[in-house]
């Protein structure tokens, strides 16, 4: 290439660059004021744009983020709606583009290309929101041409999967072009096909068989026992994350049957060969293969794995409990030389009066010259829900690495204040 050819294009470039920016605002002013004509109006400009990049980013590829009209026309097609705008947050700060969101009756779903950023977002609205917020990235650059592997896409796609969020993959500028030529209503079957190429039905609504496959598959990884109360808490998490349940893809399985009764479903499995056992299921070398094949690096193992980790995490937590009792015995055995005199110490309870008033609040404290310093004073009158909440955290903040026979003492000191409401002794016997 000639000096003056890398001059033209790199202006061509820049050309390219400012009308897709412009571009991209106007189709975000036309969503937030639902203006179906202008964003019409704007799919013609969406495809020159495209035709450029393709010839001036053939290197690179095509960025996926600079074509938001593919992505909605999917999920239009699926029967959301889109929001583009500003939404409140746990944080008070907003993206520096608007959040991008498709939702309907039952969830709501993010989209954001970096799935870091997306989990940041979906962490800072959803302690807000009434529904399920769930999360979909997309590949970063649709590649021209073909390459033998793809490391930054390859690197991205393992995030996204870590982090429940399905990342949707465009794998050529054909599937670009047709997610925005198509109209969502008049060409809903082909819409509907397209978004199943790109991974996004099956990460919404998952095939109920693939869940004990892929559970069974995740626990042997983690040489943990997968068992149906498992797979009960996969179909639980699952719905409760804002997924749906589809039938079953390798055997014949209606979801609301598998609600029912889970068994059923193991049977149907284990008489295919894809997993053993009923009490104590293992994957077999069939189901390995299928997971490979077919579950492994699509968006539907996001939701997969984000499932199969919650259904164990009482024996995550196990485990856990016991390294923190091993840390707990060390800074206790550091504490030996100052508590080793102490046989035992007897919490003083005191009330404390307001002149000739009734007794405004107990006094919880060890005794002067204990080594170990802890003093509560519980008001003894009806609390606001808000007062309850910050004695529930002084408690926690002061009886942290407090050695238990204390906790215990503590705990049948509160016990015997009849004086407080007895709704608000239990929430604090709850603490501790």
């Amino acid at each position: 290439m000639s000096v003056e050819e890398y001059e033209n294009e790199k202006r061509e470039r820049r050309r390219l660059r400012a009308q897709q920016n412009r571009l991209t605002r106007k189709y975000s002013a036309a969503v937030h004021d639902q203006n179906p004509s202008k964003i019409a109006e704007l799919k013609e400009q969406f495809l020159d744009n495209l035709e450029v990049e393709k010839r001036v980013e053939d290197f690179i590829g095509i960025e996926v983020s600079r074509y938001p009209i593919a992505l909605d026309n999917l999920f239009r097609a699926l029967g959301f709606e889109i929001y583009m705008g500003p939404m409140p947050t746990v944080s008070g700060t907003q993206p520096d583009g608007s959040f991008h969101l498709a939702y309907d009756d039952a969830r709501m779903i993010l989209i954001r290309d970096f799935p870091a950023n997306l989990l940041a977002e979906i962490v800072d609205i959803q302690p807000l929101a009434s529904k399920p917020v769930l999360g979909v990235s997309h590949t970063t650059w649709c590649r021209v041409k073909k390459r033998e592997s793809d490391d930054w896409e390859d690197r991205y796609s393992r995030i996204s999967t870590s982090l429940g969020i399905g990342r949707l993959q465009f794998r050529s500028p054909k599937m670009i072009e047709d997610a925005i030529r198509l109209d969502p209503e008049e060409d809903n079957e082909k819409a509907r096909r397209l978004a199943e190429k790109t991974g996004l039905t099956t990460f919404l609504s998952l095939p109920v068989d693939n869940l004990p496959i892929y559970g069974t598959f995740r626990t042997g990884e983690r040489s943990a026992v997968f068992t149906e109360k498992n797979l009960k808490r996969m179909l639980f998490n699952s719905i409760e994350r804002g997924h749906e349940l589809a039938l079953g893809t390798k055997v014949s399985a209606e979801p609301l049957e598998v609600l029912k009764n889970p068994r059923t479903l193991v049977n149907e499995l284990n008489k295919a060969d894809l997993i053993q056992g009923k009490d104590k299921m293992q994957i077999t070398a069939i189901g390995k293969r299928y997971v490979r094949d077919q579950l492994t690096g699509t968006p539907q193992e996001a939701a997969l794995l984000k499932a199969a980790d919650f259904s164990l995490l009482d024996n995550l937590r196990a485990e856990f409990r016991i390294l923190e009792e091993r840390l707990q015995d060390s800074i206790l055995g550091s504490k030996r030389d100052v508590l080793h005199a102490i046989r035992e110490v007897k919490l003083q309870i005191s009330e404390v009066r307001d002149g000739e008033k009734a007794v405004a609040k107990y006094v919880i404290e060890t005794p002067p010259f204990s080594p170990i310093k802890l003093q509560l004073e519980i008001p003894i009158c009806e609390m606001t829900e808000e007062d309850v909440l910050l004695k529930i955290a002084e408690m926690k903040a002061r009886t942290t690495g407090l050695p238990a026979y204390l906790i215990i003492e503590l705990r049948e000191a509160l016990r015997g204040l009849r004086k407080i409401p007895t709704k608000i002794r239990k929430k604090l016997l709850d603490v501790i």
